[in-house]
């Protein structure tokens, strides 16, 4: 972010420097610039000073709570991290064929694409999302199924007021309005309430998450979407087995 980067110099007999992240500098030297401070590190507290300051980062697992961290300068290159657009198994097999042509006598070593590194860390975090997207599904299938039932089993208790509506000259369509059209309300305020229950206890998940928020208008419309569907359909259903009743005979019913 500020500051410079290590060069060859400071891994080899130079000047003893350190690069820190954000949250150091947050930490140790709140309201104030890191840059050119010193810090002592190791065993004999050596003296490094700060040139660089370089943006937080999660290195362990997307999980992970961002900590305070120190860079060092190192001669000896343990990783080579490489930008390409080609693939990176040709990338791997060229780099491997150079490193031969240079040194014949070099130990072998693995090369492996980026996102085949942070298949790991992303292992615990795909079983969490398959077990919650399981019981999501399940639980949207369960409420879909019960709001169902219960739109009908309610529908069903209004037979009688049903036919009481067309005795006296209601149209269909305007039984429909009246009755379907006030379970969808009732079905409307639900989804409401449920959206604002549902978005406080997502944000308890936001540690689960990385690049996507916890309120995801797509899945929260779609959710919505699909009840509301469900909740007419089942109005429609029960009322159209209704309608073809006779009204004398539903207003005879005990």
């Amino acid at each position: 972010m500020r500051g410079r980067d290590f060069t060859a110099q400071d891994g080899q007999g130079g000047p003893a420097v350190a690069i820190v992240n954000e949250a150091m500098a947050r930490r140790y030297w709140p309201g104030g610039d890191a840059l050119g401070k010193r810090i002592g590190l190791g065993e004999d507290f050596a003296q490094r000073a700060i040139v660089g300051i370089a943006r937080d980062s999660k290195y362990a697992s997307f999980g992970d709570v961002v900590e305070p961290l120190v860079f060092l300068p190192t001669v000896t290159a343990r990783n080579i991290h490489v930008r390409t657009s080609r693939q990176p198994s040709q990338m791997i097999a060229e780099i491997e064929r150079v490193a031969r042509s240079i040194e014949a006598s070099l130990p072998p070593y693995t090369g492996r694409a980026m996102r085949d590194a942070m298949a790991g860390s992303l292992g615990p975090a795909r079983v969490v999302q398959v077990v919650l997207a399981t019981a999501g599904l399940t639980a949207l299938l369960l409420a879909a199924g019960g709001l169902y039932g219960l739109v009908c089993y309610t529908l069903e208790r209004r037979l009688k007021e049903i036919g009481i509506r067309i005795a006296l000259g209601a149209n269909k369509r305007s039984v429909l309005q009246v009755v379907v059209g006030g379970v969808a309300r009732l079905t409307v305020m639900g989804v409401l309430i449920g959206a604002l229950l549902a978005s406080a206890a997502t944000r308890l998940m936001s540690g689960l998450l990385y690049g996507l928020s916890p309120i995801d208008s797509l899945t929260f419309s779609g959710v919505a979407a699909l009840l509301l569907l469900v909740t007419l359909a089942a109005g429609y259903a029960a009322l159209r087995q209704g309608l073809t009743i006779n009204p004398v005979a539903l207003l005879r019913q005990d």
